[in-house]
């Protein structure tokens, strides 16, 4: 399978899931709170590994700090769960 044929087999999978997810019980609110979900933990993943890395990297480049973190779990809930400010608009699904 080329990746283009996976990504288009992979796009259709999504397509089936949110189609199937909207045939049930469940809320607009639950559904999107799970693709959420997914993505937060997708960032969280690839924000750990990038500090590995980036720790690793400042310590091969001399800089011997131990414990280097750009981003942590909380500063990544507070982006997910935080409102808009003064100058940024809400934004709302019909």
């Amino acid at each position: 399978m080329t990746n283009s044929e996976y990504t288009e087999y992979s796009i259709e999978r999504l397509q089936d899931w949110v189609g199937d997810a909207l045939q049930t019980e469940a809320t607009g609110e639950e559904i999107a709170d799970a693709i959420i979900t997914v993505l937060q933990q997708e960032v969280e993943y690839h924000m750990a590994a990038m500090n590995k890395a980036s720790s690793v990297l400042a310590y091969l480049k001399g800089n011997r700090k131990t414990g280097t973190s750009f981003a942590k779990s909380s500063d990544w809930a507070d982006f997910w769960n935080s409102q808009p400010g003064y100058n940024e608009k809400t934004i709302t699904f019909s």
